[in-house]
């Protein structure tokens, strides 16, 4: 059987560094198949493009002239790829040289999956949540509540079908990906993976999780310098999800649980922030994340988005991880 070619997309935004470094281990992979590489980058001021061109002249180049974001930086990254299988790449993965080809050999074995995530771990080695159910306003309700706390969460331990699969590490089949238009580019960050794996479930085809291989991903490091901004952007693309899914009135329905959610929190560190010691400094700090995180739900526009001119700048492009997240907001 002949095997298929792969493109590898990186979407970049001022991860110079961490660019060059997952270029080197491209380059170092251990493949058996013809390989393309295409960076997006997100119109960086760092001199990630001119990097890449001078120290991987191979390496396809696709510089915009504003920040995308994630989802349409990665639909031009797709349209540029040559190959079926296309894994898109956070800049902030490690993997081992054989990774991506346990990876590929997976999907050669199972061609009617569409989408494919492997087993996702952190620095510390600690499973990440890399697939997950298609969200709904029940679940909404579940984590505004934190009753997810209390649940078992899925842990699999073999490959099989899923809802949906993390962006940070995603295979996909690009005639599959340019049938359903790719990811929606409507949402600047997150929710945009859950999106297009959803229509791929509606369209007939399947959504596998993969631990054939193992990738490290650092857990948005970059995002946790811009967390008030990111946080606004994860709820206001989880609303517009279940607008998009649901309609006006899931529209709405979501938007008045994340203010209770959010606000519930906000009442819950004011009642602490007093207190003297760590505790009190991190609960002033919940209250500033939630106080915005409610002036966002409630103004949208006296809050700016990130990468736009208003915002917080920092020195990466975080790629969405949603469950990661929901997690942390949680806590």
């Amino acid at each position: 059987m002949t095997k298929s070619g792969l493109s590898v997309v990186l979407v970049n935004w001022n991860t110079r560094e961490r660019l060059l470094t997952i270029l080197d281990a491209l380059e170092s992979a251990m493949l058996t198949r013809e390989l393309q590489i295409v960076v997006v980058d997100n119109a960086s001021s760092d001199g990630s493009a001119e990097a890449v061109r001078e120290e991987h002249p191979d390496v396809e180049v696709r510089a915009q002239k504003s920040n995308l974001g994630f989802g349409a930086g990665a639909n031009r990254g797709v349209a540029a790829a040559c190959h079926d299988l296309v894994l898109l790449l956070n800049t902030d993965v490690e993997f081992e040289a054989d990774a991506i080809e346990r990876l590929l050999e997976y999907a050669d074995r199972h061609p009617y999956a569409a989408v494919i995530g492997p087993k996702i771990v952190d620095e510390n080695g600690v499973v990440q949540t890399s697939h997950w159910r298609v969200p709904t306003l029940g679940q909404m309700v579940s984590e505004g509540l934190m009753l997810h706390r209390v649940q078992r969460p899925d842990v699999l331990t073999s490959a099989q079908g899923v809802d949906c699969v993390s962006g940070c590490v995603f295979l996909v089949r690009r005639d599959a990906f340019v049938r359903l238009g790719g990811f929606d580019e409507d949402f600047f960050m997150y929710f945009e993976e859950t999106d297009l794996c959803r229509r791929v479930l509606e369209n007939g085809h399947a959504v596998h999780y993969a631990p054939v291989a193992t990738f490290v991903h650092e857990g948005g490091g970059s995002g946790h310098r811009i967390r008030g901004p990111l946080f606004c952007e994860f709820r206001r693309s989880e609303i517009l999800f279940h607008g998009k899914r649901g309609g006006l009135l899931a529209e709405i329905a979501a938007r008045a649980i994340s203010i209770g959610a959010v606000g519930l929190r906000l009442f819950g560190y004011t009642a602490v922030m007093c207190t003297p010691g760590y505790a009190g400094i991190r609960a002033r700090a919940k209250v500033a994340l939630f106080a915005r995180g409610l002036v966002s739900l409630i103004a949208p526009r006296l809050v700016p988005r990130v990468g736009s001119p208003g915002a917080t700048t920092t020195t990466a492009q975080p790629q969405p991880d949603a469950r990661a997240d929901r997690q942390d907001e949680a806590a």
